[in-house]
């Protein structure tokens, strides 16, 4: 009698593999959109400091933030164009906002990164985003923005610099 060897693989065997490499694609799609988003919002800070030289340029002149974008048309100053992951950039009680839209993700779209203006002992403008903590010694510039709450900028997608 002629015993067959089995050779090759069996159908469990590669069903197996098949539901591994699916598990591995999906981790990686996952962290390869986490990390696009978190580059969306670096590159947003980054595209806004124009606007917070606006604003230190205001804060030089006057000694302290402009409440609202009226006050630096006054001054001879605007605020800059939007960046690409930006619906709006505005002024809210001497707070500068991002709000996302146009090009930004879909888990970005709507939400709000606030950077609030602090002067510091030698009267240096720093400013400051997310939860990082607050160097000692620091005076803030801004006004409470009042009842609007927005629609924060989740904490995983914030830069280190933004988170403590």
């Amino acid at each position: 009698m002629v015993k067959y060897r089995q050779q090759g693989f069996t159908v469990i065997e590669l069903v197996l593999v098949f539901v591994v490499l699916a598990i591995v694609a999906g981790l990686l799609a996952l962290a390869l959109d986490v990390y696009r988003v978190r580059a969306q919002v670096s590159r947003s800070l980054e595209a806004a400091q124009p606007a917070r030289e606006v604003l230190e340029r205001f804060f030089v002149d006057t000694g302290r933030a402009p409440l609202a974008e009226e006050e630096l048309a006054r001054h001879g100053l605007a605020m800059p164009n939007l960046p690409a992951y930006l619906s709006a950039l505005t002024l809210e009680g001497g707070r500068l906002e991002l709000v996302f839209g146009n090009q930004a993700s879909a888990r970005l779209v709507g939400h709000t990164l606030a950077l609030s203006p602090y002067v510091s002992i030698n009267g240096e403008m720093i400013w400051h985003c997310g939860d990082a903590p607050l160097p000692a010694g620091l005076t803030g510039l801004a006004v409470p923005a009042g009842p609007r709450a927005p629609a924060m900028v989740p904490r995983q997608f914030l830069p280190p610099s933004c988170r403590n």
